[in-house]
């Protein structure tokens, strides 16, 4: 059987049999082989059969044609070997030698029976290639497709669609292959809406010339008419649809032929959309290739969805990671364990409400054998918090350790993080000092709660109420001392507001008295009292998420016959 056979253009060496008495090659849909390029006319050449042999005939194309390099006017009888070309095409013409089949009839050269299972008959009475040609990206080469190729090149879509998982790898796969099937797309682009405005905004994007990309027509109106209705759009001429009147943008930006299809999720919601434009009116798109874009839109949408969750959740991988190192970190700020300090003993417990909290506490030593205890909270929670608690941690150390009294010591503090501190935040802080040697304790109290105090009687009272505001709201606050003699059996508790704000089933609080009696409550140990504590607020919330950071420390002078030093 004659045959084309392509040797310049995408895919050489692919054949184009010749089993009709003529066969026409152009850029038209009604073409027997159709070359998607602008290099080609409509109707561009003909060949066909004549007295036993073929010849090639050029119909008045723009850019004329070609054989063996010379331009031909008029009819040209055809050889073996010789070389057609037109634009950016080229074939080579085979003349097998004329022999008789079985079953078939030789009429010179040409068998009315085809033996190349790669070239069918199409429905609309010409020649397709069922094979894929991809189109090069500025020059737009391709031979147009059958419904089989259209099917395979569906399923190869579906295929790299699923093997992918980042959205704009997605994006990119999907127009690339669109652009292999669509050889009259100029341009076409995808918009996803943005998951926290609902906006839609281009995240991809192809071209098949160069310099295309200075004038990319998006138009507003064909966008928002299938993102709000869900529906696919196609137009033969968007510039002259009624359904678009009221935009002047489409004539402005080329706009001709369009389809334009919605990336459905499992919903039906509309993720974005796809749109293919063509600025020539002489190859129009058709139903079929809408229905072809709406099939591939309906893949590249669970395809999306699928993408975009796990895009989601390596976002959130990412976020638990730094939330997981910012919780280390905050633990470090912590005190690891009780300290050591002769005839007392120490309890604390620590929670807090998300990842990392804004609680704090910590035992600083100072010069003479005295121990300085603070428990503070800072305004807010989460990570901010966290860091602010982070930048007080340094500051209260350096200032307890250079400060003459306690009052000053505050004072000082105060002043610092108020210099050092942008926006409206907070400390609310409680710092005893304890003097071993004199079994004294000299609190302060910044804006924070006051200190419960147990009596080895087990009589319970609030000492140590606050004398000055929070710290960073006044630069020069004043704070006043007060001083504590520490009996045998006496016990101090500091806590947070995470305490006695904790809400129960019933969205009341649990108050000051509730603690009071939790602290009364409790066998004579520091360990004793703070668990007794803890356990009576969870019983109190009975199973109610946590809504606040939660500190509570305890410190306790032994009695005479006390054997354990913690």
């Amino acid at each position: 059987m004659a045959r084309l056979r392509l040797v310049r253009g995408e895919h050489p060496q692919e054949t184009i049999p010749l089993s009709r008495d003529s066969v026409v090659l152009g850029r038209h849909t009604s073409c027997d082989v159709r070359l998607a390029h602008r290099q080609i006319s409509r109707h561009h050449v003909r060949i066909f059969t004549h007295a036993g042999g073929f010849l090639v005939q050029d119909l008045g194309s723009n850019n004329g044609t070609r054989l063996n390099g010379r331009q031909i006017d008029g009819d040209e009888p055809l050889t073996d070997g010789d070389e057609i070309s037109l634009g950016e095409f080229a074939f080579v013409f085979e003349a097998p030698q004329p022999q008789r089949k079985a079953g078939g009839k030789v009429l010179g050269g040409l068998s009315s029976d085809s033996a190349d299972a790669r070239f069918v008959e199409g429905s609309d009475d010409c020649w397709r290639v069922s094979g894929t040609f991809e189109a090069d990206a500025f020059l737009g080469e391709r031979l147009s497709v059958n419904a089989e190729a259209k099917l395979k090149a569906v399923l190869a879509i579906g295929r790299s669609l699923g093997r992918v998982l980042e959205v704009d790898d997605v994006l990119g796969s999907m127009l690339s292959e669109l652009f292999k099937l669509y050889g009259q797309a100029d341009k076409g682009f995808i918009v996803l809406r943005d998951m926290e405005t609902g906006k839609p905004t281009i995240r991809a994007s192809r071209y098949r010339r160069l310099g295309d990309e200075e004038a990319f027509p998006l138009s507003r109106t064909i966008l928002d008419k299938v993102l709000r209705q869900g529906q696919a759009i196609r137009s033969d001429d968007a510039s002259q649809d009624g359904r678009f009147a009221g935009s002047n943008s489409l004539s402005t930006l080329r706009i001709r032929s369009t389809i334009c299809a919605p990336l459905p999720d499992t919903e039906g919601r509309s993720l974005g959309a796809i749109q293919l434009v063509s600025e020539s009116l002489d190859d129009v798109f058709t139903d079929d290739d809408l229905g072809l874009l709406v099939s591939v839109a309906t893949q590249a949408g669970l395809a999306l969805q699928y993408s975009q969750a796990h895009e989601a959740m390596l976002k959130q991988r990412v976020v638990e990671r730094e939330l997981d190192l910012a919780r280390q970190l905050q633990q470090d700020f912590l005190p690891r364990e009780a300290p050591k300090l002769e005839g007392y003993e120490f309890a604390q417990f620590y929670r807090a409400a998300g990842n990392v909290g804004g609680d704090y506490f910590d035992y600083i030593p100072l010069h003479g054998g005295r121990l300085a205890v603070t428990v503070a909270d800072v305004s807010g929670k989460g990570v901010p918090a966290a860091m602010y608690m982070a930048k007080h941690h340094a500051k209260a150390r350096n200032h307890l350790t250079a400060g003459p009294t306690l009052a000053e010591a505050m004072g000082a503090l105060n002043a610092d993080i108020k210099a050092s501190t942008t926006g409206f935040q907070f400390i609310t802080c409680v710092i005893a000092v304890i003097d071993p040697a004199a079994h004294l304790a000299t609190v302060v109290n910044a804006g924070h709660l006051p200190v419960v105090r147990r009596r080895a009687s087990g009589e319970v009272d609030l000492v140590g109420k606050a004398s000055g505001p929070p710290l960073a709201i006044e630069p020069d606050a004043r704070f006043e001392q007060l001083e504590l003699p520490l009996e045998p059996g006496d016990t101090l508790l500091f806590y947070t507001d995470g305490v006695t704000e904790a809400v129960g089933p019933d969205d009341d609080i649990y108050g000051d008295k509730r603690l009071m009696a939790a602290a009364a409550a409790g066998a004579p140990g520091v360990e004793a009292v703070v668990e007794g504590v803890v356990a009576d607020v969870e019983k109190f919330v009975a199973g109610k998420p946590q809504s606040d950071d939660m500190c509570v420390v305890g410190i306790r002078r032994q009695t005479g016959d006390a054997t354990t030093t913690r």
